[in-house]
């Protein structure tokens, strides 16, 4: 152990001599106002090449001697010398210490079913913990789970893709993310935050005979009234509370330690990211059923496109004008980014377009006057599919608990010297409709 350590900081040297002969050729390329030349190109490639082969020398070390240190300290009754891998001033025999290791060792990979004969503190470990024998929970706490049994994907400073990139070079901490849109239904609707997770109930009520409108009448000097029943039929919309999680993302201690950028941020924001997208969707296409009822599902028909994968102009305005205009002065409309370059490239009779791109940063585009929100969890133009919505999306509640909340599990994966972080967020949604149908769907042929 002593010279691996030994070879070891000879390789974290070498390694940062190199990165910082790197970092000056840049400098002095950028001071000179010029780009390096195929010659200085060619060595610092090699330059690069060399600290990635001491990188993984490095992650080797610090995994060996992590590994090392688990089998060494599990806790006070299994304590060996990490120099030479002996056990030191312990007992030997049928009820020492040293049997006792091999013991709990044959225990954790599959061994005999039984805990007796374990010291009383291993006992109490596995029973505090609730482990059963050869779970992989306990497995992971000895150090012994196969390679089957671990998480495929951990980020990491060994693997470029997983987080390696991050290591810096030639410094420059800034990261560029691939980004893709999703939707916004939650910057629509009403959003409602609870402190509690109860059902929560809304009243409607609408017009009971065949949504006839209650009215009044015309009354003579001194006429008698009449009385007359109001004929409501109330209802009411319940909100609950479903829990969506993030997954959990395993990042390497030294991936946390060695990154150039900001990891955590990173991290935080990637959750952050998965939370939002999940409930988009739900909130878009959630069938109801023990899961948030999603403004298209519960929206009401309101026109059926004669075509298969395409929209009329008329068509896009029959649908605006299905609903009732007591919710149609406050509406929108909300559909695929690919349905919208699709009706983007329709023109009235004087050739103007159709949609109308806002100048702002902020607005929405519009259409026939009316706001459009891009939604790409919405389906695409096809057979079948409602592919645009309309309607006032106020009435579309969504009922979240409190806060999102994000976890740091530090002791979960500490066997593999890894941090997990993951994100949980809980909501319901469901569009408020007394019976006059605020929000109406495009069905295509």
């Amino acid at each position: 152990m002593t010279q691996n350590k030994e070879q070891a900081q000879k390789s974290l040297e070498e390694r940062n001599k190199l990165i910082t002969e790197s970092r000056e050729l840049y400098s002095k390329a950028k001071e000179e106002e010029r780009n390096l030349t195929a010659e200085e190109k060619e060595q610092d490639d090699k330059r690069m090449t060399r600290v990635e082969e001491l990188q993984k020398e490095i992650s080797a070390y610090r995994d060996q001697k992590d590994r090392e240190d688990r089998l060494g300290k599990f806790d006070d009754g299994f304590r060996i010398d990490p120099e030479n891998g002996r056990a030191e001033d312990r007992k030997v025999g049928e009820g020492g210490e040293v049997a006792m290791r091999d013991k709990f060792d044959a225990w954790c990979r599959g061994g005999p079913q039984t805990l007796d004969g374990l010291p009383t503190e291993k006992r109490s470990i596995i029973q505090r913990h609730g482990l059963s024998n050869n779970t992989i929970d306990v497995k992971r706490q000895c150090g012994l789970t196969r390679p089957e049994e671990r998480a495929a994907y951990v980020l990491n400073v060994t693997t470029a893709a997983q987080g390696g990139n991050t290591v810096p070079t030639e410094f420059l901490p800034r990261l560029e993310r691939a980004l893709q849109w999703f939707g916004d239904v939650r910057a629509l609707a009403e959003v409602l935050v609870t402190s509690g997770d109860g059902p929560m109930d809304w009243p409607t009520a609408i017009d009971g005979v065949a949504g006839t409108p209650n009215a009044g009448a015309l009354l003579a000097e001194s006429g008698a009234v009449t009385s007359e029943d109001p004929e409501l039929a109330f209802g009411k919309l319940t909100l609950n509370a479903y829990k969506y999680e993030s997954h959990v993302i395993k990042v390497s201690a030294e991936l946390l330690q060695d990154s150039a950028i900001d990891m955590l941020g990173l991290i935080w924001d990637v959750i952050g990211e998965r939370l939002a997208r999940a409930q988009n969707t739900a909130l878009t296409t959630g069938t109801g059923s023990s899961q948030p009822n999603g403004c298209v599902t519960a929206s009401a028909l309101g026109k059926t496109a004669a075509a298969v994968a395409a929209v009329t102009a008329d068509e896009v305005m029959d649908l605006a004008w299905s609903v009732d205009k007591a919710y149609r002065r406050l509406s929108a409309y909300m559909m695929h980014d690919n349905t919208a370059l699709a009706i983007r490239q329709l023109v009235d009779g004087n050739s103007n377009y159709l949609l109308v791109l806002s100048n702002n940063v902020g607005e929405l585009d519009r259409l026939f006057g009316y706001p459009l929100s891009i939604n790409n969890d919405m389906a695409e133009l096809a057979t079948g599919e409602k592919t645009i919505l309309f309607g006032d999306f106020a009435k579309y509640k969504v009922r979240e608990v409190a806060t999102v909340r994000l976890k740091r599990l530090d002791e979960l994966y500490a066997a593999n010297d890894q941090v997990g972080f993951i994100g949980f967020i809980r909501f319901d949604g469901d569009l408020l409709n007394a019976g006059s149908n605020p929000l109406k769907h495009l069905i295509q042929a």
